[in-house]
């Protein structure tokens, strides 16, 4: 008789055994051989949100639950450049991945991820990258009964997505967990190891070895029972099956003891996933987000220290840091407050009012209100945006100037970045001024000529050129009750809108324009002007809310700065005083009013470090090409 049943069998047991015998993780996705896969695109759009627990299942139907580390959930994250995207793209994160992005709503990490499966495969690998441009290593748990283990694997020096899986000659993986172990910044920007998104996951699911070894030998038995045999080659192939059994039964056995440091799931060695905050080259760190209360403002903390002096200088600004490669949008809640103040003159009887909301000045407001005007400006209604000859998006003006601002980096998620106001109009607020005569704590000036004067004396708003003046106490009185008689919480912005009316401390006159912060609530006041030398309309309006979004809080530090705009020398991050009384060009709204915006200084300026900004340079409109130089005299 042939010897081919003898052979075959043979050769069975060769391709079996090895197969089994071969268990480990996996950095190469070709090494996985995968046949199945858990898409992200089910869990929603870009932005969705994920709870704390979540269910999804794989293409051939294995379910899947996720939870992760924290109290809150994760999000979806659709790799840019994509529509409704916000991910920057990297070398295995394809443009148009959906992402699991282990960050809460409110931008704190929620590492680590635990993913379980329904029914155990042989393999699982994925794409794992950390938000923040960062060298890391990550820690991978597999979950696979007595044969769990665990593993660390380290990016490159560039911080790229790095694949991580395994693959078990037998279909015994559970489920998995994974989370950044350390992280070095690359950028000004933090290191969190519990911020992270994993890619599409793949998995295998067959050949199941035990399966192949069924049929192997079942098949093997046919052959054996079929086989027209003598008794001599049936005690042959009878040896020969017993010791194939007994060599792929070895090697099932030995696979416990193929994965490195092989440990069960509840006995895991603690790991510290936790920031350790180390300053990058720039010396600039992001650090972890306050404790938020049930209505606080949305801020992110830095710590920076300058070339120019050594010093670290630290604060917060709204928004979102974007330094992260998954920057998201935020939006603050705004409330546009029109403040009338009337004067009354007891000595002359001489009264008038200054109105926000009222009285058109035909001659420079094109029939419109300044409280309309300011509603339909740029800073709160979009438009395209090129500054310093980069278009930065269709968006308000602040936004646009924050984007341009950290262009370097905010560029790499597209659409994602943003800090958006969301105005709505409140209760107008009321101050009556009564006086004997004029003093700078209060009084009318008149005859204020200038390229937006109304020339006809009306009696109104603006008539006759008028200009008041009140007392900066008086004015922060009248605003801190109003917030507080109307419950407004430090989640919303307050701004407070005189017209033609400056204020006055410590005998110094100001041209009206301020933000400030009492126990975390931020507001400001802004004048719109339409008379005088300038600035006109809402220049002043547009330099507090951007001092306002770069330091809500009024204390954050830099090297001291000569201020050109003021002849001063300053030491703090006040992004529209260089530049007092320079606009942008005029910009001609859809209501036929030109608008004056103010040219804004950038973040690199004040510090002293390598342009970030849109155009390599140092203001948004191209005035300042270099930094602020030498550290002046206070």
């Amino acid at each position: 008789m042939s010897p081919a049943p003898f052979s075959a069998l043979v050769f069975a047991c060769s391709l079996v055994a090895p197969t089994l015998a071969t268990a480990s993780f996996v950095s190469d996705p070709a090494i996985l051989n995968a046949n199945d896969s858990i898409f992200w695109s089910q869990l929603g759009s870009s932005g969705s949100p994920i709870p704390g627990s979540f269910h999804a299942a794989s293409l051939q139907g294995i379910g899947v639950v996720g939870s992760f580390g924290q109290n809150s959930g994760g999000t979806v994250a659709v790799v840019c450049p994509a529509t409704n995207c916000n991910f920057a793209s990297a070398p295995g994160f394809a443009a148009g991945d959906s992402l699991l992005w282990t960050e809460d709503a409110d931008g704190n990490g929620t590492g680590p991820l635990t993913l379980s499966f329904a029914s155990p495969v042989r393999g699982f690998g994925f794409y794992f990258q950390l938000t923040a441009p960062a060298t890391f290593s990550a820690f991978l748990l597999k979950m696979a009964e007595a044969n769990s283990a665990v593993e660390t694997v380290t990016s490159d020096n560039a911080g790229d997505p790095i694949f991580v899986g395994a693959l078990d000659g037998q279909a015994d993986i559970t489920g998995l967990q994974v989370f950044g172990l350390t992280c070095t910044r690359l950028s000004p920007g933090a290191c969190s190891t519990s911020d992270f998104a994993i890619d599409t996951v793949s998995l295998t699911t067959v050949p199941e070895p035990r399966t192949v070894l069924s049929i192997v030998l079942a098949a093997t038995l046919l052959i054996f029972q079929r086989a027209r045999l003598g008794q001599h080659r049936r005690r042959r192939l009878r040896i020969a099956f017993l010791f194939c059994a007994a060599l792929i039964t070895a090697a099932t056995a030995s696979l416990k003891g193929q994965d490195p440091i092989p440990i069960p799931p509840d006995e895991a060695p603690p790991v510290d996933i936790n920031d350790a905050n180390r300053p990058n080259s720039m010396g600039l760190r992001i650090l972890a987000q306050p404790d938020a209360s049930d209505a606080s403002l949305p801020t992110w903390r830095y710590q920076l220290s300058s070339p120019i002096t050594g010093i670290a200088y630290g604060g917060s600004m709204v928004g979102t840091s974007p330094f992260n490669r998954g920057a998201r949008a935020t939006t603050v809640p705004v409330i546009l407050v029109p403040f009338v103040i009337t004067f009354q003159n007891t000595t002359t009887g001489f009264s008038t009012s200054f109105d926000p909301s009222a009285a058109p000045d035909a001659g420079c407001t094109a029939g419109q209100t300044a409280m309309s005007l300011v509603e339909n400006s740029p800073l709160f209604q979009s438009r395209d945006w090129t500054l310093n000859g980069v278009y930065v998006g269709k968006t308000q003006y602040i936004d646009a100037y924050q984007r341009a601002n950290f262009w370097q980096y905010v560029q790499n998620t597209g659409d994602a970045y943003h800090v958006l106001l969301n105005f709505g109009v409140g209760d107008p607020l009321f101050l009556s001024l009564q006086y004997p005569s004029p003093t700078l704590a209060a009084e009318v000036r008149t005859g204020l000529q200038g390229p937006c004067t109304n020339p006809i004396v009306s009696g109104s708003t603006n008539g006759g050129s008028y200009q008041g003046l009140v007392n900066f106490t008086t004015l922060q009185n009248a605003m801190t009750g109003y917030i507080a008689s109307h419950g407004i919480t430090p989640d919303k912005f307050p701004i407070f809108i005189v017209y033609n009316v400056m204020y006055s401390q410590n005998g110094l006159l100001y041209l009206g324009g301020y933000h400030f912060s009492i126990g975390g609530q931020t507001f400001a006041l802004a004048n719109f002007r339409t008379n005088g030398t300038g600035p006109f309309d809402i220049s002043i309006l547009s330099h507090e809310i951007a001092e306002w979004v770069n330091d809500p809080g009024g204390f954050n530090g830099t090297p001291a700065w000569f201020n050109p705009g003021e002849a001063s020398c300053q030491g703090n991050l006040e992004v529209g005083d260089p530049l007092t009384r320079t606009d942008l060009p005029a910009i001609a709204g859809p209501n036929g009013f030109a608008y004056h915006l103010q040219e804004l200084a950038f973040f690199s300026w004040f510090f002293r470090t390598p342009a970030i900004a849109a155009g390599a340079m140092f203001s948004d409109n191209g005035t300042f090409t270099s930094d602020a130089g030498g550290v002046c005299q206070q």
